[in-house]
């Protein structure tokens, strides 16, 4: 008998097998300005409509969608990254700065060579993702250090998160991304 799932080994508490449909599909309604809503064009939508689900997304299954102020992004089983949207301050992570009306694949190289990102999410302008061995990523607008990488400059790719001083010896279990901060929770009960 065929089940139309796929298993999500870091879902759950962590301790967890999580079963999610295979089948699924992205849907997006609003304003769609820079592309947000990633239908490949920019007519807003009153009625929700699929993402396309081809190029970058072809044959994903999508685990996990995060919508920022005018970008959105998403995790896929494969542990790959997709985002679609704005992309004044890099906030796709594709390296660039031009806006995409269809999703595009996120870098991973470089910090996340090696990598398996388990968790997302998406602040006004910047981006997170947690890996399966509790570090942090982030990329886009860092004017507020965001971006937790002891800086103030934007990064159109992913840089990793700082891990000494406070998070020192951590495991970070989960990140949150504000308009213009990022929160994280850390396997100790920590913050």
């Amino acid at each position: 008998r065929t089940y139309a799932y796929v298993a999500n080994y870091y879902g759950g508490t962590g301790n967890d097998l999580v079963l999610q449909w295979a089948g699924v599909r992205a849907l997006a309604w609003g304003r769609n300005t820079y592309g947000q809503l990633g239908s490949g064009e920019t007519t807003d939508s009153k009625v929700p409509a699929p993402v396309v689900a081809s190029g970058v997304l072809s044959g994903k299954v999508i685990l996990m969608l995060a919508a920022g102020r005018s970008h959105s992004l998403a995790l896929c089983s494969d542990g790959t990254m997709a985002a679609w949207g704005r992309n004044q301050y890099g906030q796709l992570g594709d390296g660039s700065g031009t806006d995409r009306m269809e999703p595009v694949a996120v870098d991973q190289s470089g910090v996340l060579t090696g990598k398996t990102v388990i968790a997302i999410a998406a602040g006004g302008d910047h981006n997170l993702a947690l890996c399966s061995d509790g570090i942090a990523v982030s990329w886009g607008f860092n004017g507020y250090g965001q971006l937790g990488n002891n800086s103030t400059t934007q990064s159109s790719s992913p840089v990793a998160v700082v891990s000494n001083g406070d998070l020192s010896g951590k495991i970070l279990f989960s990140v949150l991304a504000g308009t213009n901060h990022s929160v994280a929770i850390c396997t100790d009960g920590t913050m």
